[in-house]
């Protein structure tokens, strides 16, 4: 499991997530389990982030996943991963992002828009 603390910023109403992920997972990671070879750094935060807020095996591949195609990604899970995500990644993403990330090719895209290229 995951440690995860939480942070509240004084000057705005912001709450921000630290995730911090456990060595097993992120040499999985590391060693391109999801498709036998290696992945971008980026990809590899970014699957780490869906593999540990959907609480997925470490070497599924999370690639073809989609919001209710798995019955892990109920929408607790959705708040958690946003919140990896936006740890992993050191963004806030506006609540339009939020509402539409709906599967993995689509979190591409939307970290994309916050300057993050896989």
């Amino acid at each position: 499991m995951p440690a995860i603390s939480l942070t509240a910023g004084k000057e705005t109403s912001s709450l921000r997530a630290k995730v911090e992920y456990p060595a097993a997972l992120t040499s999985n990671l590391e060693q391109g389990a999801f498709e036998g070879g290696r992945v971008s750094p980026v990809e590899q935060k970014l699957r780490a982030a869906f593999v540990q807020a959907l609480g997925l095996p470490p070497t599924m591949d999370v690639t073809q996943l989609a919001y209710g195609g798995d019955e892990r990604w109920d929408s607790v899970a959705h708040m958690q991963l946003v919140a990896a995500i936006e740890s992993a990644f050191d963004i806030m993403l506006d609540i339009d992002d939020v509402i539409d990330l709906s599967s993995y090719p689509k979190a591409i895209e939307i970290l994309g828009k916050y300057g993050v290229a896989c």
